[in-house]
């Protein structure tokens, strides 16, 4: 029985081999070794008994839980997350809510969202959520599970865009809710042709970089900044305003906009990714967002990015905003 315990942990090492290409054999082992029962095969089966997921061990998508295992073992332990194999991903189902996950870079997305709650806070009254960098439709779905309101997403590439289209509409209760736009916001009106990375849609950008991951190419649109959210604002003179910008490198253009046009002041809480840019810093967006009456926190992040949270002063000293942003205060 030890002979055969040992036989079928070889076999299991060798097939989690077969599908962590892009990893090392040390790597590989490491994973195999740190993580003891966590993966079981059975014939061509492999099974992740804590993620009650089972799937052939040459299904692509096998990567991707070996890479975000941990990942997806929090949200099971701390949201009782639900996990089931979809058409082309995992299916999702947390809070009450069902979302589909196509590749390993999204699964880090919704650990963003979900299990950090980074874009999470408490407002009293409806808001509305103007989410510029979508991406596929996260964010915004999770505000409308916990606020009274509307959301506005802005994605700059189509088949992204069509993504968070496909999750908010496996979400019916708020779909009506959640309006989505296939394009970018930037300080003008204008087509680009760029090319995209189908892997890993949070670094798709209008602007150089991760050459190497970005192999298809798409036509996106863009539109001015100023327009389309003044648009949103008169639409909802009795909401609190939300403002999440996470343009890969567009927020300059964006926030510049939108100051110019004196819309800025009209939002009580800003997340916004600042990402590196040659002739451009976040010291700018820092400037820009204090001169409309913002206090700032900022947290960094890795690849030389950083997330600002900006709170109207005033809104803060009389504690509109509490929750997950009190620490901010």
């Amino acid at each position: 029985m030890i002979l055969f315990d040992k036989l079928k942990r070889v076999a299991t090492y060798r097939c989690l081999r077969a599908c962590a290409s892009n990893w090392s054999g040390a790597q590989t082992l490491g994973w195999f070794l740190s993580h003891p029962g966590t993966v079981q095969l059975s014939g061509r089966i492999l099974t992740f008994p804590f993620l009650g997921l089972s799937l052939p061990s040459n299904d692509s998508r096998v990567s991707w839980i070996l890479e975000a295992h941990d990942i997806l073992a929090n949200l099971v332990k701390r949201s009782d997350a639900k996990i089931f194999a979809s058409k082309e991903g995992l299916l999702v189902e947390l809070e009450g809510l069902k979302l589909d996950i196509l590749t390993a870079n999204q699964l880090y997305i919704l650990h963003e969202v979900f299990g950090e709650g980074a874009y999470r806070f408490e407002m009293p009254g409806p808001s509305i959520f103007i989410d510029v960098g979508m991406n596929t439709g996260l964010a915004s779905i999770d505000f409308l599970n916990r606020h009274e309101g509307f959301a506005y997403g802005f994605e700059l590439v189509p088949s992204t865009a069509a993504q968070a289209m496909h999750n908010r509409d496996l979400n019916p209760l708020l779909a009506e809710c959640f309006t989505i736009e296939s394009f970018g916001l930037l300080d003008r009106d204008e087509n680009f042709d760029i090319a995209v990375a189908p892997e890993h849609s949070s670094i798709n950008s209008l602007f150089p970089g991760f050459e190497e991951l970005r192999t298809d190419r798409q036509t996106v649109q863009v539109k001015d900044s100023a327009t389309q959210i003044r648009e949103i604002l008169h639409k909802h003179p009795d909401h609190r305003a939300v403002l999440k910008v996470d343009a890969e490198g567009a927020e300059y253009e964006v926030i510049a906009q939108l100051a110019d046009h004196d819309l800025l002041a009209e939002f009580e809480l800003i997340f916004l990714e600042w990402h590196p840019r040659e002739h451009h810093s976040s010291d700018e967006l820092k400037r820009t967002l204090m001169r409309s009456g913002f206090a700032l926190q900022e947290r960094l992040q890795p690849h030389s990015c950083g997330i600002l949270v900006g709170f109207q002063r005033e809104g803060a000293t009389s504690n509109k905003i509490l929750g997950t942003t009190t620490a901010i205060l």
